[in-house]
């Protein structure tokens, strides 16, 4: 359950934001919101990948919103960089709804792009991807008791989806890799802060422009030596 939002927001352009919350586990989480004629609204929730991850201890983006850098330092263990890229749907009028019953999976009506490009709702609560479902063709899958709520799921006509993850390139347990983050205008260098590894390092990537998307997947970030 959230307990505060909006520690960190940055912009994401085209009336987009990113903002990170806190939760009583420490997993971490960061909210995408949509500006529209009622306010911003909810599009998008993505979860730290475990209790006491610190999961968006930092955040970052591009000017043009395309490129979203969300860090977990993770304490007891090495920390990590999320690299997300946005995405525009295939179909952005597909949309789902049922009644849930004892069944933790159900086929829906469409088959969505990837587990990231819907909004699933249970109850009118925006579920996570992967914490809370996974997808399998058209098939989804809940992980909590669904029995008796009300489910939706609708395509986003624009999402984020996590292309790679930019891990420490010392491992240095207890580092706090991720403390602090930024990017350039077009995301293509990242800035990384490690304070606790030692007397403290700041790590620059860079992604390799020579390369390009193929299939919606990022061929690497790499260190900047």
């Amino acid at each position: 359950d959230t307990l505060s939002l909006g520690s960190q927001v940055v912009s994401l352009a085209s009336g987009r934001a990113a903002a990170t919350a806190t939760d009583s586990s420490n997993r971490g989480q960061v909210y995408i919101l949509q500006a529209s004629n009622d306010g911003y609204q909810i599009n998008q929730i993505f979860s730290g990948s475990a209790s006491n991850a610190y999961y968006g201890a930092s955040i970052a983006a591009s000017t043009d919103g395309e490129w979203l850098f969300v860090s977990e330092t993770r304490p007891s263990s090495t920390g990590q960089v999320y690299a997300y890229k946005k995405f525009n749907n295939s179909n952005t009028t597909a949309n789902w709804s049922i009644t849930g019953n004892s069944s933790s999976s159900y086929t829906m009506s469409f088959t969505p792009d990837n587990l990231y490009s819907i909004k699933v709702k249970v109850s009118d609560r925006i579920q996570a991807p992967v914490l809370n479902y996974t997808l399998s063709g058209n098939m989804i899958s809940f992980t909590g008791n669904v029995s008796g709520n009300s489910i939706s799921v609708d395509q986003i006509a624009s999402y984020y989806q996590p292309v790679q993850t930019i891990t420490d390139p010392d491992s240095a347990t207890g580092g706090k890799f991720g403390s602090s983050i930024d990017t350039n205008a077009d995301g293509t260098n990242l800035v990384v802060s490690a304070p606790f590894n030692s007397t403290g390092k700041v790590y620059v990537f860079n992604r390799d422009l020579e390369k390009t998307f193929i299939n919606n997947t990022l061929t690497a970030y790499r260190d900047w030596e």
